[in-house]
């Protein structure tokens, strides 16, 4: 932040760059898409070499600073569902084998959570 004002990725990387600052690794720049957010959420972090554990996630951020009326920044952060659901293919299973809706009724309450915005 300079002068009160994000900066835009490129001129922030660049100044981080310039003073030697490491940011965090930049996983893709991409054209948004939910399901490629989705899918670069998943996997190991990026943060360590050694016995890596998984990546909670990925935050998104458009190449220019913007904000909207009711959110603020644009930022966001998408968490994976291996990080946010831990192992729930079994849960899945079951829910799958009682009743269909019930699973994705699961996902869409715990994903709200998580998505609160706050201010």
């Amino acid at each position: 932040m300079i002068d009160g004002h994000y900066l835009n990725w490129q001129d922030f990387a660049d100044l981080c760059q310039q003073a030697s600052i490491v940011t965090v690794p930049l996983v893709a720049s991409i054209p948004f898409n939910l399901a490629e957010v989705k899918r670069y959420s998943e996997g190991k972090t990026m943060l360590m070499q050694e016995q890596p554990h998984i990546r909670e996630g990925v935050v998104v951020k458009p190449l220019q600073e913007r904000n909207d009326p009711k959110l603020g920044r644009v930022t966001l952060k998408y968490i994976s569902d291996t990080y946010l659901f831990g192992d729930f293919h079994q849960l899945s299973v079951f829910l799958l084998s009682i009743h269909p809706p019930l699973l994705d009724e699961v996902r869409l309450r715990l994903r709200r959570v998580v998505y609160l915005p706050t201010r």
